[in-house]
This record gives C-alpha cells, sequence and structure tokens, in this order.
C-alpha cells in the first residue's frame, strides 16, 4: 500500500526507517517490501522500479535498494533455472 502512490507513504516510510528501537528488523523490511513489490510486478516494470527508486532516494537507501533488488531478481531467474519455483 505504501510503496503505491499513497499520499502518506513517504512519511510512514520515513518514520519506519529512522525508528531507533527496532531500527535494523524494520529496514530489513522496508527493503524486503521493496524487492517483494517489485517481484510481483510484470517483468520489468519500469513504473514500480521508478517508485522504488523515489521512495529509495526519499529515504536516503538507493544503494542498498538496488542492491536488494538485483539480488532478489537474481534469485528468482535461478529459482526459475532450477525449477524450484
Amino acid at each position: 500500500m505504501f510503496l503505491s502512490n499513497h499520499p502518506n507513504s513517504v512519511p510512514v516510510l520515513q518514520a519506519a526507517w529512522h525508528c531507533t528501537s527496532q531500527s535494523q528488523t524494520v529496514r530489513g523490511l522496508v527493503l524486503h517490501a521493496m524487492a517483494e513489490w517489485y517481484m510481483r510486478g510484470e517483468p520489468h516494470d519500469q513504473a514500480r522500479l521508478s517508485r522504488i527508486l523515489d521512495v529509495a532516494q526519499d529515504l536516503k537507501v538507493c544503494s542498498h535498494a538496488l542492491t536488494l533488488l538485483k539480488q532478489e531478481r537474481w534469485a528468482n531467474a535461478q529459482n526459475m533455472r532450477d525449477g524450484s519455483v
């Protein structure tokens, strides 16, 4: 919901990202949610990718998001190749 164009997405995700009590856990969940949302879209969905990069830029975590997206895409391709999925 917050990765689509929800009007409160950036403030909510920023608050979650900068939460001090469980920061590592929350950050991992946010990054995983970005990758999962992208993977559930059509292959090479530029609109979703653009939205993820916009949110990642607002959170100042572009390199983390790009790394995770690459890893998720690679893992998905490996699973498809090996017939695991």
